[in-house]
Parts: structure tokens; C-alpha cells; sequence
């Protein structure tokens, strides 16, 4: 029954106006001869149900397939008979039982479900071998050698003929040294040195969302130009990714694949790409950066889209109405992103003698709310080294304030 127990409890207090009564039963083991049917008649000609080529269960692969094929519990339990004639003596009775155990091991379920949360972890895994599984999977995953993993300095191409290629859903397929991925995503890292079928293979395939032609073709072109000496982040103005949707699309890949390096390019580039238009371009572009449902609310990225936001919008030139408007016009977590960016601002300023400022711009004046004057001094900068990821656990070069 869907939901098991919660449903059953919900119908056994929502029917006895229309003289239903709910007994739920629990069975655990009938003897049948379903679990050797499965095995040896199944769609698969006979064959017992293996486990996938590549599944991270391979180190144990013996082991789980005898357990996915319950082989041991084949002719153990109740006969279907006796379990019948129990299950209608207990129906039967005069004060009908609110839940009925019924089987062999009916006990030791029944008291499983007394006892405190977690009690039996220890017996149910050595009843189902999955205390050997785990210590088989840690031996391995030990003695398991890097092969693809974080170099000194710039990354060299260790084994050329290694490439992992990358299927997006149109069917399109990019090709990049799998050395160089291992060092640039955690992502890729993880996969190429675990069990998983993709490891052996070097063939991956992203989801619809998270890959376009021109993330993953800037992908490709990244880090083959990032393992350059002579590399420059600035050299992507030029390229194809250079648009405010492509950027989003690039960064978002990033984030998906543990790449920090490649985030930190795309956010430069972003800026790039804001600081020259007006402030009207950079509130419209900020407020959809914002309404971007795949942006989560804790990255770097949506952090930076609220504060280029909030410049915006406090400055001499934009009314309060106007300001108001575009507040109005966000989600609660982008109107809490903006606000807590501005909030973080005037903290800054107040560490700066916010005082001496006001007489410095001629605007000491203290009645007036504290936004306004902040406006009017139009001094936010932006310092885009705040919002560029650890690399590694080593923080970024400084950069430069941006206005």
C-alpha cells in the first residue's frame, strides 16, 4: 500500500463512520515459489537479474548479486496455507486487532518496530551481507590509485589518447583530455577515478538543462586554452560565449561540474559585459540573473546579481518611486539578496566614518534616510575578487575594484 503505515492509520480513523473497520498486515516471509521463478523464468531467458556493467557496487559484485536474486530466502517462511487460516482466525475475532503479524519472523519484526530507530542496523546487515559489501567497498576505494587527479601548476596531457567525451542532448559530442578535466573539475576527478561505468568507458552525457552547444563547446575551448602559459581570461571577449545568456548557461556548468577556475572566468567576463552599459541595462539584466531559476540563491553568482541590483538602483539619478517599483518586481529571495547587499554596504560605509563622508559630499544631513544619502554618493564599487570561488582551498589573486 502506498505510504504503508500512514495510510493505513489515516483510513483506519477516517472510515468507521461508514462501519469499515482498517486492519493493516504485515507479512514478511510466505514460502512461495516466486523468488525461483524470478531467477530462472524471467524475460531475460532464465538468467538471474545481474548487476548493471559499471554499478558502484563492482568490488562486491558476487556478493550483491546473490543478494538481489534472494536465493537464500527460496522455501523459507510460512506455507501460504497455514499463513491463510492464521490471517482469517485473527479476522475473525470478536475485538478486531489493529495490525496483524502474521508469517514466520512475525515476531521479530513486531518487536523491530517497538524498539528505538536504528537498533537493528547492525543484525540487518549481517542478515543481508551488506556489512561485507561495505568493507569491501572501503578496501577498495583505498587501494583504488588516482589516476586522474589535481597537478602542480599548469596541467600537463599525461596519456593523450585518454579523452572523455562529452554528449549533450542533441546528440552533438565534444572530445577534452581527460587529464586536464581531472584537474580542473572535482566533478570529473570523483567519476574517473570511481567504479562507475563511465570511468571505463570516458563517455558522459548531460542533461538537457545543464548542457548547450555553447557552454560545453566553451568548455571544451577553456580548458584546452587554460593549460596554456600564456593564457588570459580576457581573450573570451571575442568568443561566442560572450553574451549575458551563454555566460549564465557557462557558469551554471561550472557549478555543476566543480570547476571554480572556470567560474571565476565566466564572473569576470560578466562584469566585463555590465560595466559598460547604464544602469537602466544593468537592473534589467541583474533582475533576470535573479528571477533565474537555476541560479541558486546561495552562489556567488546570485550574490553578484544583487548587489549590481542594488547599485543600481540607489544611485543620485533613480527616483524613490523607481526604486520601490524595482524592489516590488522581485521574488522574496531576490528582494532579501538586494537588501542584505545594501545592508552590507552601509555597515561598510559606517566602518569608513560615515560622518566625515556626509561633510566630505556636502550631505549632513541626518534626517534623511540613510539609502538616499547613499545614493546621492554614489560611490559603490564593486570589488568582483568577492565573489570568485576558493580554488583548491587557495583564495584567487586579488583583482581590481570595478565600478
Amino acid at each position: 500500500m502506498p505510504l504503508g503505515s500512514a495510510q493505513s492509520d489515516g483510513m483506519r480513523l477516517e472510515l468507521p463512520p461508514f462501519g469499515i473497520h482498517v486492519v493493516e498486515l504485515r507479512t514478511a516471509m510466505v514460502r512461495s515459489n516466486f523468488i525461483r521463478n524470478s531467477n530462472e523464468r524471467n524475460v531475460e531467458g532464465g538468467k538471474q537479474q545481474p548487476l548493471p556493467v559499471g554499478s558502484l557496487y563492482e568490488p562486491a559484485r558476487e556478493i550483491v548479486e546473490r543478494a538481489m536474486s534472494q536465493a537464500q530466502f527460496d522455501g523459507r517462511g510460512t506455507t501460504a496455507e497455514r499463513w491463510a487460516t492464521e490471517v482469517l482466525a485473527d479476522l475473525m475475532r470478536r475485538s478486531l486487532l489493529l495490525v496483524i503479524w502474521r508469517d514466520e519472523s512475525a515476531r521479530l519484526g513486531c518487536l523491530a518496530s517497538v524498539m528505538l530507530f536504528g537498533v537493528f542496523d547492525g543484525i540487518l546487515k549481517k542478515m543481508t551481507k551488506l556489512d561485507v559489501v561495505e568493507k569491501i567497498i572501503e578496501e577498495t576505494s583505498t587501494s583504488m590509485p588516482t589516476k586522474y587527479g589535481r597537478q602542480e601548476g599548469i596541467p600537463q596531457v599525461l596519456a593523450p589518447d585518454e579523452r572523455v567525451a562529452i554528449q549533450i542532448p542533441s546528440g552533438e559530442v565534444f572530445s577534452i583530455h581527460a587529464d586536464l578535466l581531472g584537474h580542473y573539475s572535482r566533478y570529473f576527478r570523483a567519476a574517473l577515478n570511481s567504479p562507475m561505468k563511465e570511468s571505463l568507458t570516458l563517455r558522459f552525457e548531460l542533461a538537457a538543462d545543464l548542457a548547450s552547444h555553447s557552454s560545453v563547446s566553451f568548455l571544451e575551448a577553456w580548458v584546452r586554452a587554460r593549460a596554456s602559459p600564456w593564457y588570459n581570461w580576457a581573450q573570451w571577449q571575442s568568443h561566442a560565449i560572450y553574451s549575458e545568456a551563454n555566460l549564465v548557461d557557462a557558469w551554471l556548468l561550472g557549478e555543476y561540474l566543480a570547476m571554480p577556475e572556470l567560474q571565476n572566468d565566466v564572473l569576470r567576463l560578466i562584469h566585463k559585459l555590465l560595466v559598460p552599459k547604464t544602469w537602466l541595462a544593468q537592473l534589467e539584466i541583474s533582475a533576470r540573473g535573479l528571477a533565474n531559476a537555476r541560479v541558486g540563491t546561495r552562489t556567488g553568482l546570485h550574490r553578484y546579481f544583487a548587489v549590481i541590483h542594488a547599485r543600481s538602483i540607489y544611485r543620485s539619478t533613480v527616483s524613490r518611486e523607481r526604486r520601490e517599483r524595482s524592489l516590488a518586481e522581485l521574488d522574496p529571495d531576490g528582494l532579501e539578496a538586494v537588501l542584505r547587499s545594501l545592508a552590507g554596504r552601509m555597515a561598510q560605509l559606517e566602518t569608513m566614518q560615515l560622518r566625515q563622508l556626509f561633510r566630505i559630499t556636502h550631505h549632513f544631513q541626518l534626517d534623511r534616510p540613510i539609502a538616499d544619502v547613499l545614493a546621492d554618493m554614489n560611490v559603490w564599487m564593486v570589488d568582483i575578487a568577492s565573489f570568485l570561488e576558493k580554488v583548491e582551498g587557495r583564495k584567487p589573486g586579488v583583482e581590481r575594484a570595478l565600478r
